[in-house]
């Protein structure tokens, strides 16, 4: 979600407004819609961290029925509603934190560059889990930034996208596009352990907040042979009581 301006504590100068720049995962979205506009066409549209309004705009202009955008920023707001007047559509807007609220009832939520900061990642995901859950489609654009839950997801493009240094460290990124995996396919492949224990595949699937009832088998890899074998944990003990 867009930041909202404060101050450099060390220089003095106005901290770079999010809101302002378009971000490497926003422009991906943006290039998908407009090679794929089918995804968006005659639909609602939810543009979560929504900032400049950028992928909410891009929906407009490849035939969304009603694009929203969400966030936190009171800037951002005005910024939405600012550009997409220039840009010759009319876009609503939620100023408010949406993540602690039930998925909007709309077809689709584009989510860019939600992924740079751990607390702000896990409950984003949350959120478009409970999205997905409920049959909406699920758009996310990222460069693959660090929190980024890539076994999660699955990758519909990939774009060269030219942003600011003062965002990125490189004007040139590989800005990409995902899906969220279907449920119960996400943890298929999400962690090897040579030595797997009860106590480590709990506090793992805790603490990425992995549904129980995904859990099929534990397997441990054997860096020897190359090849994942059953390991000796009982699933069924795995499960809460």
């Amino acid at each position: 979600m867009a930041c909202p301006p404060d101050r450099d504590g060390r220089s003095g100068r106005a901290a770079l407004p999010y809101w302002a720049v378009a971000w490497a995962g926003g422009l991906a979205i943006g290039r998908y819609l407009r090679e794929l506009p089918e995804a968006v066409t005659g639909r609602r549209v939810f543009d979560v961290a929504s900032g400049s309004g950028l992928c909410a705009i891009a929906s407009m202009r490849a035939g969304a029925a009603v694009a929203t955008g969400a966030d936190i920023d009171d800037f951002a707001g005005a910024a939405i509603e600012l550009n997409a007047r220039a840009n010759g559509h009319r876009v609503g807007v939620v100023r408010r934190d949406v993540l602690d609220e039930e998925p909007p009832d709309v077809d689709i939520i584009l989510a860019g560059d939600c992924w740079y900061d751990a607390h702000l990642a896990r409950r984003m995901q949350r959120w478009l889990h409970q999205a997905r859950d409920r049959g909406i489609d699920v758009l996310i654009g990222d460069p693959g930034r660090r929190f980024l839950p890539a076994d999660q997801l699955v990758e519909l493009a990939s774009y060269d996208v030219r942003t600011t240094t003062e965002l990125e460290n490189l004007d040139l990124k590989h800005g990409r596009v995902y899906s969220l995996r279907p449920a119960g396919e996400s943890w298929k492949r999400f962690c090897h352990w040579e030595a797997p224990t009860k106590e480590a595949v709990v506090e793992v699937f805790e603490k990425y907040e992995i549904p129980y009832e995904a859990i099929h088998e534990v397997r441990r890899f054997d860096p020897a042979t190359g090849e994942m074998e059953p390991a000796t944990i009982d699933v069924a003990t795995l499960h809460p009581a």
